[in-house]
């Protein structure tokens, strides 16, 4: 009776410590990051969004032009996983697409929607076309590369020239790589 006790009384500590630390890294979280006031939308927010703008584009026979930013120099945070979680690891790269996407606001109208796609930000800029936002992309790159010394790979497409449709437009951007 009494192991059965003190397994139970475990069981309830380690359960509420657990939630106490997970409550404890999502205040940290927030606090470090401050990611609610951020113009990024959440990936299916996102691709609702932009779907939006294809749409419009289709009825007033607009260009549309799709940046793909690859975040491929942040690590992943399954192989942050050894024998303990690396909580300093899994804030610095959270922190790290944070300013990314930072610094993509700032230099983003508006009007612009800038989403999430798992780890990676698309850009949609509406009645764009292709030389623009290619300059425009270069523009990002050179900002990204003086602010936060990184270089992102990016990709390119335009509706309707390279695909019509959200995700046909993603593969393109990922078939159309953009080197500055």
């Amino acid at each position: 009776v009494t192991e059965v006790g003190t397994l139970l009384i475990t069981i309830h500590v380690g359960r509420n410590v657990s939630m106490a630390v997970a409550g404890f890294e999502d205040a940290v979280e927030n606090a470090v990051l401050s990611s609610h006031r951020s113009r990024v939308l959440a990936m299916a927010e996102g691709e609702e969004q932009i779907n939006h703008e294809l749409f419009r584009a289709r009825r007033f026979d607009r260009p549309v032009s799709l940046l793909y930013l690859r975040n491929s120099l942040v690590p992943d945070v399954k192989g942050m996983f050894t024998e303990q979680f690396d909580l300093e690891a899994a804030f610095r790269r959270r922190y790290l697409l944070n300013r990314i996407a930072q610094v993509v606001e700032a230099l983003t109208y508006r009007s612009d929607v800038i989403a999430w796609h798992n780890d990676n930000l698309v850009i949609c800029l509406p009645e764009t076309p292709k030389d623009n936002a290619r300059s425009f992309a270069q523009q990002m790159h050179t900002m990204l590369k003086i602010r936060l010394n990184v270089e992102m790979k990016m990709g390119l497409a335009t509706f309707p020239h390279d695909a019509l449709i959200f995700a046909d437009l993603i593969d393109a951007a990922l078939q159309n790589p953009l080197h500055f």
